[in-house]
């Protein structure tokens, strides 16, 4: 592909160039954004600044976007997000990545992974920032972003509101388990800050698990990845990275009736779900089920998006933001779940942890 000369420049590119933004340049990528840890193989995967002894996964599919950001190399960064490729990179890194609803913003000039999931989205180093960047990705002109900052109208109006009255569920005890102690512990501190806000927190008992709805997020990632791309992997001379490879061919072992079936079960899925949610402002749980992982450590078979996936399956919007370091140094994070076009109320519960809790500071690069 060296010499594949892209013949559009995309919509969100555009956009931003249109507001004034530098491109500096193109980030790192799992090969066809395909992978939650953000490894690759052949064109080698960036190092976690967080620690510049061992090597940890910088989280994927936009791994080179979060750590351009965090390190300082850009202030914001654009990604894209299938089942976490925006929050898992924030997350682990120490960021603030919005996964958008479903359609919000356009995905022409793209390279697709998946057409049914993928929302493009921003990284940034705080909640405002981020909010900047989505303001200017949703095609709202200049002076009207500037504007509402200055009167603290429109999205603007929503980072001062604070979360006190606001209906937050929290992880069942079964969904509890799936995290690290260190995760757990981080999480229970910042909903103790939340309760301390005002908010009601209120554990939230879903009807299907967010393991099976994660599971079927990845196969709809994975028919519809090979639609777009077997051909570069079905060819055992190309030398793509083997796990993607595995993943990318595993899409082509489904029936189209297995394929529609999902879907339809995807529907069901999202109107049970969002009758489940009424009376909740919105769900908070962890990004990830424990920090970053040494690279040698990491499990390829096994998605790190257990609380990413299930929200691209269900068409809602989300909001990874920094809690808290761990007891090995590495950033931990909470995501902020809010129902479709329901952004404001993400940001809204990120800025308010934001300003309340204490900075978890940069990479010491050094």
């Amino acid at each position: 592909m060296l010499d594949n000369i892209a013949s559009t420049t995309s919509t969100m590119v555009q956009r931003l160039k249109a507001a004034g933004g530098i491109i500096l340049g193109k980030t790192k990528t799992v090969e066809c954004a395909f992978g939650g840890w953000g490894t690759n193989q052949k064109m080698g995967t960036p190092m976690n600044p967080w620690d510049l002894e061992t090597h940890r996964i910088p989280g994927g599919s936009s791994s080179g976007t979060a750590v351009a950001v965090a390190s300082g190399m850009a202030p914001c960064g654009m990604g894209s997000d299938t089942g976490g490729s925006i929050r898992l990179p924030a997350a682990y890194c120490g960021l603030v990545g919005l996964k958008v609803t479903a359609g919000r913003l356009p995905l022409h000039g793209i390279m697709p992974l998946s057409q049914s999931l993928d929302t493009p989205g921003p990284i940034a180093q705080t909640v405002l920032d981020c909010l900047i960047m989505f303001d200017v990705l949703d095609g709202r002109e200049g002076w009207k972003i500037a504007q509402d900052m200055d009167n603290g109208a429109g999205l603007y109006a929503v980072l001062n509101k604070g979360v006190s009255g606001l209906r937050l569920g929290s992880l069942a005890d079964s969904e509890r388990k799936q995290c690290s102690e260190d995760m757990l512990e981080s999480y229970d501190m910042a909903l103790d800050r939340l309760r301390a806000m005002g908010a009601e927190i209120i554990p939230f008992k879903n009807l299907i698990s967010y393991g099976d709805m994660a599971d079927d997020n990845g196969m709809i990632t994975a028919v519809e990845a090979f639609h777009n791309h077997g051909r570069f992997y079905k060819n055992p001379d190309l030398p793509m990275d083997e796990d993607v490879r595995t993943r990318m061919l595993s899409g082509e072992h489904y029936h189209a009736h297995d394929y529609f079936r999902v879907l339809q079960q995807r529907k069901e899925t999202m109107a049970a779900f969002g009758d489940a949610i009424r009376g909740f402002d919105a769900l908070v749980m962890p990004s990830s089920t424990s920090t970053a992982p040494a690279l040698t450590n990491v499990d390829q078979a096994v998605s790190p998006g257990y609380f990413t996936r299930p929200f691209n399956f269900l068409e809602m919007c989300g909001l990874s933001v920094p809690i808290n370091l761990a007891s090995d140094g590495m950033p931990t994070s909470l995501q902020i779940v809010g129902k479709a076009h329901d952004e404001a109320m993400c940001l809204r519960v990120g800025a308010a942890l934001e300003q309340d809790l204490p900075p978890i500071g940069r990479p010491d690069l050094s």
